[in-house]
């Protein structure tokens, strides 16, 4: 039956509605930009998410692109169900591009969406279990999940910030897992508190995200938790970090993460992390002792390196030397370029598996703090 059903899908086309994102570009040469601009697509409207993944359900999904002439690019589209599909039709991969740099098209359901701001000559494969990167005829890509855009975007104020809280109807990554808007999973207390939870509802694990409205740039970014950091469940993962969904540099991540990725012997519980972390000298390990609590754990980032910290937080509420529990600098090669990332704090499961000791899990971030590289740091 499954084979028959992505034959029949193949055969048809999948077509859904997605979640507006701005993608990542390529430069290319003058003579095809439009007006000097870097290329870039975003998906402005998708299908409900009562469009599921089949042969059988359509849905719409739009968008624009800007920084090309239209005549000379394409857009294709793929839907993702057990793997990426491309749509309308694997004879017909291509949806033209309308003189004002819109585009249109209809799709079957899928989990989740793309799609790529590409030159006449790119052949799309019909179906791929990993999206090609931005390069070579390949110029942006955006990408969203089923549904997010057709329900009121629920966001909530923290540290003088508004910030957007992740929903989802079914598993995203990180993990992947579900995770909710609920103010079981996200609120501020009273005393303007973050409180992030991983509850169990419904037969799922519900994990729990916010993410910035604001990108903010180079400078220091500092959040002060007062939640232990060492006892999380095996896997459990606390991520405190900037990300873009511009898959350009390693989509711009830079990590404070608090985890031992379900090896509950592991000594360490804590890592910093300038991505690509698989690239040796980009990731270093480290110990969150018992007693650091509250915990202030930050980086500053600069054009040419990140320097992190994480000390423990002194009763003036400031750092002092003997609070020093790690500091690194990252300072090689690569180290990404500001350009339109945002902070984003999160609680989830590792693999969207349950936490070992099938508990729920709760953290608290008393406040996130950002300090231009011109400022003063208090």
């Amino acid at each position: 039956m499954k084979s028959n059903l992505i034959t029949l899908w193949l055969g048809i086309g999948a077509v859904a509605i997605v979640f507006c994102t701005l993608a990542g570009a390529t430069a290319l040469g003058d003579e095809g930009k439009a007006g000097g601009a870097e290329p870039g697509i975003i998906i402005t409207r998708s299908p409900p998410d009562s469009v599921k993944p089949g042969p059988d359900s359509w849905g719409t999904i739009e968008g624009t692109v800007s920084g090309v002439k239209p005549d000379d690019y394409r857009v294709v589209i793929y839907a993702y169900g057990d793997m990426w599909y491309v749509q309308p039709f694997v004879a017909a991969p291509y949806t033209e591009i309308g003189k004002d740099g819109k585009w249109k098209a209809d799709t079957h359901g899928g989990y989740k969406y793309a799609a790529l701001l590409v030159k006449s000559s790119y052949k799309p494969p019909s179906t791929t279990r990993v999206l090609p990167e931005v390069g070579g005829d390949v110029l942006a890509i955006a990408q969203a999940s089923a549904g997010e855009e057709n329900k009121k975007e629920k966001t909530l104020r923290f540290s003088g910030y508004v910030w957007r809280v992740k929903s989802s109807q079914m598993p995203v990554g990180p993990g992947p897992n579900y995770f909710s808007d609920s103010a079981d999973n996200v609120w501020v207390d009273d005393e303007g508190r973050l409180h992030l939870k991983i509850t169990h509802r419904n037969d799922q694990w519900q994990c729990a995200e916010i993410i910035s409205k604001q990108s903010f740039g180079y400078g220091t970014y500092r959040f002060r938790v007062d939640s232990r950091a060492d006892d999380l469940d095996p896997n459990v993962v606390l991520g405190l970090f900037t990300w873009s969904d511009d898959p350009a540099q390693s989509h711009r991540e830079i990590d404070i993460e608090f985890a031992r990725w379900g090896q509950a012997e592991d000594k360490t519980n804590a890592q910093f992390v300038v991505q690509p972390a698989q690239q040796p000298g980009r990731l270093i390990r480290y110990r969150i002792p018992p007693e650091v609590t509250p915990g202030i754990h930050s980086f500053t980032w600069s054009s040419d390196k990140v320097v992190f910290r994480s000390v423990k937080e002194q009763a003036s509420g400031l750092e002092s030397a003997g609070s020093l529990i790690q500091e690194w600098t990252f300072s090689q090669e690569g180290v990404p370029q500001a350009g339109g990332e945002n902070v984003r704090m999160n609680l989830w499961l590792l693999g969207g598996r349950a936490p070992k000791n099938e508990q729920t899990h709760e953290v608290i971030i008393r406040r996130f703090e950002f300090v231009p590289l011109d400022s003063r740091s208090p």
